[in-house]
Order: structure tokens, then C-alpha cells, then sequence
């Protein structure tokens, strides 16, 4: 009964982590939706790509990636056996905003962006989020 039990919780925990694991960039990216091209490129800065499709939309990719090296904890015993700090901070996420009439229409990404989203919009909706995730 405890093995399946600890199945259960396991099982119900990893399925959390994973649907959270991208908490809020969804939220972060569709807020863009109907702002205009030049707001996202003030709040985004220089694309890494920009290309046209042939019926008209202008595409603007993001690529965010971090990757993060382990450090050394000061602590000789843990040092000594690779007990480093480490954060989770290593992401590589790629993010296109489709463009159409200089107008944000669309989005999509792919990859793991947890960490790309700004911790300064975070703070600012998290409540918001919250209430509508409630919601549904």
C-alpha cells in the first residue's frame, strides 16, 4: 500500500512541477497580443531573427538562452565532495511574435523558459494571474 501510495503522490507531483515548470511566460508573452510591433521591440530590444511570409505577416523571433555554471559553496567538506550551489537558471527559449497591420496577432514558443520571464512583470500580475487561473 506505501509503494503505491508513493506512486500516487509522485506521480500527481511531477505532473504539477511540469504543467508549472513554464508558470508565467505564457501570460508574459500573450500580453503582447494587439500591442503594437514598435512596444514590443521597446520592451524586447533588437530581434535575433525578423522575416517576412509570403501573405504578408512580419515574424519576430526571440532566442533567450542562459546557461548557468555551478559555484562553489565555501564549504570545504561540500566542495570537496561537488556539493556546489547551483540555481535553476539554465534556459534556451525561442519566442516569434507574428505581425500583422503593426499589430501583434499572434505568438508561439518552444523550449525552457521559466526563467525568461522578467521577475519585475512577474511581481506586477502575479495576483491577476492567480485570480484568472482560479477562475477556470
Amino acid at each position: 500500500m506505501k509503494a503505491s501510495l508513493f506512486s500516487i503522490v509522485t506521480v500527481l507531483f511531477s505532473g504539477f512541477v511540469s504543467s508549472c515548470s513554464q508558470c508565467y511566460y505564457d501570460d508574459y508573452v500573450k500580453s503582447y497580443l494587439g500591442k503594437s510591433s514598435s512596444e514590443l521591440l521597446f520592451d524586447w530590444g533588437t530581434p535575433s531573427k525578423q522575416f517576412k511570409t509570403e501573405d504578408g505577416y512580419t515574424i519576430i523571433q526571440y532566442v533567450k538562452y542562459k546557461n548557468f555554471t555551478p559555484q562553489p559553496t565555501g564549504d570545504p567538506l561540500g566542495d570537496a565532495l561537488g556539493m556546489w550551489a547551483a540555481a535553476d537558471t539554465n534556459y534556451n527559449c525561442t519566442t516569434d511574435f507574428m505581425i500583422k497591420s503593426n499589430k501583434v496577432v499572434s505568438y508561439k514558443w518552444e523550449g525552457n523558459c521559466k526563467n525568461a520571464t522578467p521577475k519585475s512583470w512577474i511581481e506586477a500580475n502575479k495576483d491577476r494571474i492567480e485570480k484568472e487561473r482560479a477562475n477556470r
